[in-house]
């Protein structure tokens, strides 16, 4: 039967298909295992050539941290370090230790900080960014102290952290080799300074012995003004001393700049005047014609009647900062004018009490005149002439209209 043997063979030929398969597969997956055995063994020779990488050790991790809510930050040191008593209220940290002579650190805010005023006394200066704040650094070597400072810019205000080392040369026999040990031991602990996440932090607004200026109406020196041109006001409160016994301010005024929020305002700059009165105060528009405004505040100390002098004090916003710009003098019973072409502040025109032997408080009187320009920095004075007629209650501008010639400068 045909048909018969033709299905033997078929059966042959597909068990010699299947053997071979089998002997083929088996011998790529011998291959492939022999393969991933090499690898393996490859591998782990690599691994034994590699570093070993250990988990550095934290050494400031059992340290002390200082923290300061109010300016934000921390920072820690050493637990050998010993606190030291400050009278100084612009100090918040003061230790010390003994190693190879005495070290220092202290820290401390410097109100209205100007890096310009120090740059005649130090070397270099170096320029830093230290948590998005602009900030300075320098070394200075005095007798046989060697000190790093580092200046960290809070807006108005600085942040100073001062390292001082104290040693007589025994151990250190030049200043360089002071300031490579200096460097060295104040790297690891300035490495631990951060700004913490000031939310919810507030400021106060009322402070002990002061209390805010009121005016005749008994309405207080509270102002919302923009002055940094970021389209949101803040607050200028403007602060005298409570009256003692005898009716005397005897602190001197204070004037601080707070952000626009009722439930948790937070101070931006602080000024600290020399008057203990204010006469009055006034908002000023485009104040210099760079678009910022300015708050006028007219101070003055207690020698009041004819012999006071009111000083006009300006608050603005320059050069990336807020800032108090010393107007001019004049006396009490004088008379001023804010007359610039291209912002009013640019020129002041005074018109000063003039008396001719013939001294009389509330009487009529000529009138000095003196014109103060504005050159980007200061105030320059240039005196003008005096007037023919004698006044009293007139404004500058009913003087000015009588007698025109009389702002002409000499």
């Amino acid at each position: 039967m045909p048909f018969i043997t033709q299905g033997k063979t078929n059966l042959i030929y597909i068990l010699i298909v299947v053997v071979l398969a089998v002997i083929v597969g088996g011998g790529i997956l011998g291959y492939y295992y022999s393969w991933i055995k090499d690898l393996e063994a490859k591998l782990a020779e690599i691994e034994t050539r590699l570093p070993v990488v250990e988990t550095p050790i934290d050494e400031t991790a059992n340290w002390e941290t200082y923290k300061n809510e109010e300016y934000g930050f921390e920072i820690k040191y050493p637990p050998d370090f010993i606190e030291q008593k400050t009278e100084s209220a612009n100090v918040l940290l003061n230790i010390t230790k003994e190693d190879r002579g005495s070290l220092y650190i202290t820290i401390r805010v410097i109100k209205n900080y100007d890096i310009n005023d120090i740059l005649s006394s130090v070397g270099e200066v170096k320029e830093i960014n230290v948590g998005d704040h602009l900030g300075y650094e320098y070394f200075y070597v005095e007798g046989i102290g060697t000190s790093r400072v580092r200046s960290i810019q809070l807006g108005q205000n600085a942040l100073i952290i001062e390292f001082d080392y104290i040693g007589d040369g025994q151990i250190f026999v030049t200043a360089n080799d002071k300031k490579v040990y200096l460097q060295a031991f104040s790297n690891q602990i300035l490495s631990t300074f951060r700004f913490i996440d000031a939310v919810g932090q507030c400021s106060p607004i009322d402070f002990l012995g002061y209390e805010l200026v009121k005016d005749a109406t008994g309405t207080e020196y509270e102002f919302e003004v923009d002055l940094n041109n970021d389209e949101e006001n803040e607050i200028v409160r403007i602060y005298n001393t409570i009256s003692n016994d005898f009716g005397e301010r005897i602190g001197p005024n204070m004037i601080k700049i707070f952000t626009e929020d009722a439930d948790c305002p937070k101070e931006i700059f602080s000024y600290t005047g020399e008057g203990n009165f204010v006469w009055g105060t006034q908002i000023l528009n485009n104040f210099f014609g760079d678009g910022y405004n300015a708050v006028l505040i007219k101070d003055t100390s207690y020698a009041m009647g004819c012999g006071g002098t009111i000083h006009l004090l300006l608050l603005t916003y320059k050069d990336g900062k807020y800032v108090t710009i010393n107007g001019p003098d004049y006396g009490s019973f004088g008379l001023y004018k804010f007359d610039g072409a291209k912002g009013t502040g640019n020129k002041i025109i005074i018109a000063e009490t003039k008396w001719e032997n013939d001294y009389c408080c509330g009487c009529e009187h000529k009138l000095q005149f003196i014109i103060y320009t504005w050159d980007g920095r200061k105030y320059i004075k240039t005196e003008a002439g005096i007037t023919e007629n004698k006044y009293l209650d007139e404004s500058i501008e009913e003087v000015l209209k009588k007698e025109p010639s009389v702002i002409d400068p000499k």
